[in-house]
């Protein structure tokens, strides 16, 4: 039998094709949303989040109550996420550890290989029922802090302007 915590690690772990996946993303054209066009030193936060509800939340909040100035980037997939993060660069994420495709630990092992993007800060959104080893492991990754939701607008305001505002 099959715990729940080592379904959800499965669901989550990338296929072996996670890099072709990107790639195959890329030649087609397809892409979630691309930044907003205007001045290039523009600050922007690429939000991941698979739950519309829960993505529209985090961008409202972002918006109406943290008193940033950045343009935001939406999706629900870490593979088209990814894609756009490495052509576009951003200056925070937000992702759940739950995505389609490729998960919030697995994106943020693969921001941090990228010697591009291994700096940009990333806000691990986390149910309070994500593993003691999975939640150690976000603990000693720089750059990286873990969200328990439910999510509060102060917190998450908070740690944006910390990590946008350096």
């Amino acid at each position: 039998m099959v715990s729940s915590n080592e379904a959800s690690e499965e669901k989550n772990r990338p296929s072996p094709d996670v890099e072709l996946e990107v790639d195959v993303l890329a030649a087609s054209g397809l892409t979630a949303a691309e930044p907003v066009a205007g001045d290039p030193s523009q600050r922007s936060i690429t939000v991941i989040v698979a739950d519309a509800a829960l993505r529209a939340y985090v961008c409202r909040c972002i918006e109406r109550s943290c008193d940033v100035d950045a343009a935001l980037a939406e999706y629900e997939d870490g593979v088209a996420a990814l894609h756009a993060v490495r052509q576009w660069g951003t200056h925070l994420v937000i992702c759940e550890a739950d995505l389609p495709r490729l998960g919030g630990l697995q994106l943020i092992e693969a921001l941090r290989r990228d010697p591009e993007l291994a700096s940009v800060p990333v806000l691990l959104l986390a149910v309070r029922s994500l593993p003691y080893t999975e939640r150690r492991r976000v603990q000693q990754i720089d750059h990286v802090a873990l969200v328990d939701q439910p999510l509060s607008a102060q917190r998450l305001c908070k740690l944006v302007r910390r990590y946008l505002d350096g």
